[in-house]
Order: structure tokens, then C-alpha cells, then sequence
């Protein structure tokens, strides 16, 4: 009798339980970009990373096992540059420009750059990962535009520079960069990244 008066366990299908799993994931991978961007590879902790989540340490050794994996996985970087065979070369310098800051302090900023950017300067796997995207991504940027030669070296040197503007702006803070208006500093890199392109003696 009593038996029959028990209340039924009811279990959690399948679909609710991966879809809180995959909320959980990316509360992580938020929380990490965040804490990777503001302190760098080596001074984050997992129990910072955690703290951020609001979750237990340990939610995170269980989904990614170890801060080398939650850190490659928080900073997959697309740069997702516009189709520059569209542009009127004359216009390239100010959409480069344009799109550089948007990925590091406008609408594409996520904190996947910044985390990426610090850690390279201790971190050897990451300072790969920067070159490879800069290099591949770029590259196939510039290669698009229409009559353009030596893609490669003007991807370098663009890479170059943008990279210094980087680190003078969010990672050092030099004053003078730093202080910059976002339309001042647009206004100001974009005649730099324009010579690089327009350049014929390479």
C-alpha cells in the first residue's frame, strides 16, 4: 500500500540536461575571455574564472579539464573581415581601421583578442595563435582586393602595425595612444594602413 502511494521519480530528459550543460559551458567561456582579457594567461586562475561564473571550481576540470583547454577554446578568434574586393581601394585604409576597432573596443569586441593578445607575451602556444590568425585572416583579406600584389608583405606589415597599435592602446596604455577618441584613433591609423596598401615599390 505504502508502495503505491510513493511519488514517481521523474527524470530530466535528455535534451533539458544538454541544454544546461551548454548554458553552463558558455557562462565559462564568457567568464574565462573576461578574466583572461583583464589579467593574462598566467595570472588568471580557474577559481577567479569560477568566481566570475558563479559556479563551482570544479564545473570547470569537469567540462574543459584544464586551463590550457578552457583557455584555447575562450579565444577561437574569427576577425570576420569585410569583402575588400568590394571596397574602392581608395576607402580600404578607413574600413581596415574601421573594423580593428570594432574588434577590440566596439560591437565585435568579446574579450577573445585582448585574452589572446596578453597571454602571447609569456604564453609561446599563444603568441603562435596571434601570428596564425593575423596571418591567415589577413592575408586572405588583402588578397581579395582587386589588382593587388605582394598580398603577403602588405599583410605583414598591416599585421605589424595594427598588433603595435594593440599593445600601445589596451596592453601598455601609453598615454598619448590610449587618451585617443575612438574617431581619433581611426582617423589617425587609417592614412598609415591606406600607405601600406597604395605602396608600389615593394
Amino acid at each position: 500500500m505504502y508502495a503505491s502511494m510513493a511519488t514517481p521519480m521523474i527524470a530530466k530528459a535528455p535534451s533539458q540536461i544538454g541544454r544546461r550543460s551548454d548554458a553552463a559551458k558558455q557562462r565559462i567561456l564568457d567568464a574565462a575571455q573576461e578574466v583572461f582579457a583583464e589579467k593574462g594567461y598566467e595570472a588568471a586562475t580557474v577559481r577567479q574564472i569560477a568566481e566570475r561564473a558563479s559556479i563551482h571550481a570544479s564545473m570547470i576540470t569537469r567540462y574543459f579539464e584544464t586551463k590550457d583547454q578552457l583557455f584555447a577554446l575562450a579565444c577561437e578568434t574569427r576577425l570576420n573581415f569585410p569583402d575588400l574586393s568590394r571596397c574602392k581601394k581608395a576607402e580600404i585604409g578607413d574600413r581596415l581601421s574601421e573594423k580593428f576597432v570594432s574588434l577590440w573596443e566596439g560591437d565585435e569586441a568579446n574579450g577573445q583578442l585582448q585574452a589572446l593578445f596578453r597571454a602571447s607575451v609569456s604564453k609561446e602556444d599563444a603568441r603562435k595563435k596571434v601570428v596564425n590568425i593575423f596571418e591567415r585572416q589577413v592575408c586572405a583579406a588583402i588578397k581579395t582586393i582587386k589588382g593587388i600584389d605582394h598580398a603577403e608583405q602588405r599583410a605583414g606589415l598591416i599585421s605589424s602595425f595594427l598588433l603595435g597599435i594593440a599593445y600601445s592602446r589596451y596592453i601598455a596604455r601609453i598615454p598619448a595612444v590610449e587618451s585617443l577618441a575612438v574617431s581619433e584613433l581611426c582617423a589617425r591609423i587609417a592614412p598609415m594602413l591606406q600607405f601600406i596598401i597604395d605602396r608600389r615599390d615593394f
